[in-house]
């Protein structure tokens, strides 16, 4: 399975990603047999997908606080959802379905040290719901689908289907089904469309992905009913003083010789930055010897935010020490610590020295590895052994990111001109391509490399026989344009740009083309198709499904604000820096009391309200500050490119680089395959090899977005119209007259040297 490290952000891409390196071992799934398995999952995907929608749920409260997501599993609707979601939502429960349809709900009991929570509505009525799967069943490689509302709840779009396969189980199932903020809580499914986990929690890559699994909910379910809680590693609230001393990490259970287990470690904490990881059992803290996570906790409450601690730890039966400064749980929450600040101390086995150098020996392999793969110019293959010796993506991202800084220039230049990739060898997504090779051939020579001033920029789409190519805009505006087809390169003009939509039109000058084949009846695509795109050497890329059916993303109002609901209105708890609502001077801790001369909704109605205006549309309203109230009038801008929220935007880019365009597209198709920004402008195939679309943009964590093949087709009709008639004699002639102008430019040019000389 090849993957590319990402040259500038040194994250590593899985497309299907990597077995979890601390989980209990699984049987491994079936291995895909050829396209026939693909289309019959296709069919499966295509049928539980909506179905499963139906009942996956977005939570929120009135009250302000956070949000998350749920499923329902009950016809009289009882929810699963996770613990860290309930605890994070103040007053109200509002249950909103993906159609619109709203419930009030009430929260029951949770399971908090294992991120497990039940929601109930409390309205009557029957409702969508999902079955449970069986405990026991899940396989390693097992195809699995992740649902949600990432980013909150948006009445313009359904839950988007990811789709991805199982790695590992333990305290969690480890997928690459990736989520992001807001899907917590929400559901994890078989091919089938039965409930196998609840989103908790992610990681750095793609890979790194958890869910709780069904089990934990049937082992405390008649608790959960009654409403009962117990335990607190994801209970927030007792949690949540700003200014707590913490060093970033989730503690679990005692380890088998005492100390308390790592389970999580948060990216650019101080426990990442000392070299803490997922499985590794403190044994002592700040000169304590540490019995179990409550005293862990306990001797940290009583330091100070900024105080250096050592601390002692067990990895794989060896003990280390390392050394780490304590930051406020609000710095950390907050983007963690800042990037100006020094690495702190690595940190180095207990006892003798000559172990630590034993410990980085695996990079020194990596380094040496690297560099080889770069003086040959081929590929690194690694087998899941070789990868896990190595010590796992992570520290090989980190590896590489240190060798790096003992580079001078131009080893820096020769690293971003000749990078190797990295091959994981893994039978199961070598079957997956294989399988895909008869989907590709068809589309055969249809993508190509676009070029600026000699550097790759994006893919391009061939969209006619005579030398038409359709490829990104925004990359092409400035430079000499070159197209690669093969081994043959093309000079690139312009014919027309078409900036709504991201797109440039090009001609070639080559003859014979092979078109892509445009799907016949795009209105029939539905949830969950299955998807591949092609690269410039003709394999497939990866494989995703169709997330969220063709949709709009361009005009629609934005204002700016997160709000809560109050006795006289709506409190503004927070604006968006440069938003319209900050323009128009609103503050946080004003309250709106009226909206078009109307007493205001709750903050979700007047969010709607809002979604229906269009960008430039002018909003009156009556706002209250410190007693007094003042009419203001908001002319609504345009929702800005990515996410607003800094701890979303993280979320998004820890994965990979993102497109510096998100958003504002006429119609769009989102899918879920994870391609680099210089991946995009390339076809989007169906599993018939039929074109549904280009990619434009990789938009965030958890979705690629793509123009439709129908907006393609009446763009290439206006281009098409617009593009005057040419004889291909005249055009002969025209190009032997500009030849002999510029052989007598060259003549007098000469003569007025020889002028000059004398």
């Amino acid at each position: 399975m090849k993957h590319t490290f990402w040259k500038w952000s040194l994250a590593l891409s899985l497309s299907l990603g990597l077995v979890g390196l601390s989980a209990a071992e699984l049987e491994d799934g079936p291995l895909v047999g050829g396209l026939k398995d693909l289309k019959q999952l296709n069919q499966k995907l295509v049928g539980m997908s909506e179905r499963c929608s139906e009942a996956t749920v977005a939570l929120f409260s009135l009250g302000g606080g956070g949000s998350g997501s749920g499923v329902v599993v009950s016809k009289e609707g009882l929810i699963l959802t996770a613990a860290h979601v309930v605890e994070s939502l103040n007053g109200e429960v509002v249950v909103m379905f993906p159609d619109g349809t709203r419930k009030k709900g009430e929260i029951l009991g949770g399971e908090f040290d294992r991120d497990a929570a039940m929601v109930r509505i409390t309205e009557e009525g029957e409702y969508p719901f999902v079955e449970l799967a069986e405990d026991g069943t899940l396989q390693r490689n097992q195809w699995c689908v992740a649902l949600g509302h990432p980013g909150g709840f948006d009445p313009g779009r359904t839950p988007p289907v990811r789709l991805g396969r199982v790695l590992a189980v333990g305290n969690f199932i480890e997928s690459d089904c990736a989520v992001v903020g807001g899907d917590s809580g929400g559901p994890l499914f078989d091919v089938e469309g039965r409930l196998i986990g609840i989103h908790s929690n992610i990681g750095a890559t793609l890979s790194q992905n958890r869910h709780v699994p069904l089990s934990v909910y049937r082992e405390h379910w008649d608790m959960m009913l009654e409403g009962k809680r117990q335990g607190s590693r994801f209970a927030s609230k007792p949690q949540g003083d700003p200014d707590r001393p913490v060093m970033g990490v989730q503690l679990g259970e005692p380890g088998p010789k005492g100390g308390v287990r790592v389970m999580g470690v948060m990216e650019g904490s101080p426990a990442e930055k000392a070299g803490l990881k997922e499985g590794d059992v403190i044994m002592a803290f700040a000169g304590k010897k540490v019995r179990d996570r409550d005293g862990l906790m306990a001797v940290a409450g009583k330091l100070d935010a900024g105080k250096k601690v050592r601390l002692m730890y067990e990895r794989e039966g060896k003990r280390r020490r390392a050394e780490l400064k304590l930051v406020r749980m609000a710095e950390l929450m907050g983007g963690g610590a800042s990037k100006d600040e020094p690495a702190e101390k690595k940190d180095e086995p207990a006892g003798k020295k000559k172990e630590a150098t034993k410990r980085e020996a695996p990079k020194l392999d990596l380094e040496q590895l690297l560099r080889q793969a770069m003086k040959d110019g081929g590929d690194l293959k690694l087998t899941r052994e070789q990868l896990e010796a190595l010590g796992g993506p992570e520290e090989m991202a980190k590896s590489i990111r240190e060798m790096m800084e003992k580079m001078g220039p131009e080893e820096l230049k020769k690293l971003a001109e000749q990078a190797p990739s990295i091959e994981l060898q893994d039978p199961f997504f070598t079957s997956v391509m294989s399988a895909l090779e008869p989907v590709v051939s068809k589309a055969d020579r249809s993508t190509v490399t676009v070029l600026v001033d000699g550097k790759p920029v994006a893919l391009g789409t061939v969209v006619s026989e005579d030398g038409w190519i359709l490829t990104k805009s925004e990359e092409t505006l400035e430079g000499e344009l070159d197209v690669r087809l093969g081994d043959e390169s093309y000079e690139a003009s312009v014919v027309q740009r078409f900036p709504r939509r991201d797109l440039v039109l090009l001609s070639i000058d080559a003859a014979s083309l092979k078109p892509v084949r445009w799907v016949k009846d795009e209105d029939k695509l539905r949830l969950g198709t299955l998807l591949t795109s092609p690269s410039a050497d003709g394999e497939a890329m990866g494989v995703g499904v169709i997330s969220v059916k063709k949709r709009a993303l361009a005009d629609i109002g934005f204002l700016g604000i997160r709000s809560e609901k109050v006795d006289d209105g709506i409190r503004v708890a927070e604006v968006v820096p440069k938003s319209s609502a900050a323009k128009s001077g609103i503050k946080a801790g004003d309250v709106i009391v009226k909206l078009e001369g109307e007493a205001v909704g709750d903050p979700l109605e007047f969010s709607n309200h809002v979604r229906g205006l269009r960008a430039g549309d002018v909003m009156e309203l009556e706002i209250e500050r410190d007693g007094d109230r003042e009419s203001v009038s908001v002319e609504l801008g345009s929702r800005p490119e990515g996410p607003t929220s800094d701890r979303f935007r993280r979320m998004n880019e820890m994965a990979g680089p993102l497109s510096s365009r998100s958003s504002g597209y006429p119609l769009v198709i989102q899918h879920d395959m994870p391609l680099l920004p210089e991946q995009c402008g390339g076809p989007v195939l169906n599993l018939r090899g039929e074109c549904i679309g280009i990619n434009v943009s990789r938009a965030g964590r958890v979705k690629t977005l793509a123009i439709p093949s129908s907006d393609i087709l009446e763009l290439l009709e206006q281009a098409e119209s617009a593009a005057p008639e040419v004889d291909e004699d005249d055009l002969k002639a025209v190009r032997e007259l500009i030849k002999e102008v510029q052989e007598n430019l060259s003549e007098l040019q000469e003569r007025l040297e020889e002028l000059e000389s004398r």
